[in-house]
């Protein structure tokens, strides 16, 4: 995974050089959209949670901590780390978390997912037992 991720990033540098930042919004748009969004909106499908008892309140919650989670996503590449808020309850929140420590953490883990630097262990890891 960590090739495919470093390619996509060679690759949104090569085409948009002037956008120093660019390679950001391409990883995460990948990891995010496809890896962790889905796992955020449904978590029975992963083991994350039992099934059953789901309310509209909690399907409601996950879609925004889904959103919130992209949006910080979003905000990587942007010159001005400002991001589109359409619930405009949610704006403290998004405006924390699209600030520089969140950032620059969201960073460190696109550049560690997406380098084919990271020294591999010898013993798997896992995530979930079960």
């Amino acid at each position: 995974m960590s090739e495919i991720l470093s390619e996509l990033k060679q690759s949104a540098k090569s085409k948009y050089p002037e956008r120093r930042e660019i390679h950001y919004s391409v990883v995460a748009g990948f990891i995010l959209l496809r890896f962790v969004a889905p796992a955020i909106l449904n978590p029975e499908l992963f083991d994350l949670r039992k099934e059953g008892g789901r309310t509209e309140t909690v399907t409601r919650t996950l879609t925004l901590v889904s959103k919130a989670v992209q949006s910080v996503g979003n905000c990587l590449s942007n010159e001005s780390n400002k991001v589109l808020i359409k619930e405009s309850y949610m704006e403290p929140i998004m405006t924390k978390f699209c600030s520089e420590p969140y950032l620059q953490s969201m960073k460190v883990f696109l550049d560690t997912v997406s380098s084919t630097n990271v020294i591999h262990s010898s013993f798997p890891v896992k995530l979930k037992e079960g």
